[in-house]
């Protein structure tokens, strides 16, 4: 279960718009959210806060972290492509909530 909080929304605007204003908060605020996340850690297949879709594919065997790549393949549940790293393509939020869901599939 989760609860979106005045705390978490500062947090939101302050690290990712990077620009704390109360109207940044009060929109953020107004964001529905899904109140519960879900994943079948198994399959890797998870729903996250805003009810998007995924499957945890595992360790990208091409990782380099010196190149623009993701260091776990995460894709779009319905299509093939996986999620490119980044934040536009909610990556790092995507995999965050997988970590929070199913720890032990996450090094």
């Amino acid at each position: 279960m989760t609860k979106h909080t005045r705390e978490n929304a500062t947090a939101f605007c302050r690290e990712y718009v990077q620009k704390v204003t109360p109207k940044c908060i009060a929109d953020e605020l107004a964001v529905e959210l899904d109140l519960e996340i879900a994943a079948n850690c198994k399959t890797g297949k998870f729903t996250t806060l805003n009810g998007q879709g995924y499957q945890f594919k595992g360790p990208n065997e091409a990782y380099d972290p010196t190149e623009m790549n993701t260091e776990y393949v995460l894709v779009e549940v319905g299509t093939s492509e996986p999620l490119d790293g980044s934040s536009a393509s909610g990556y790092d939020v995507a995999l965050d909530q997988f970590k929070a869901l199913c720890p032990n599939r996450v090094d």
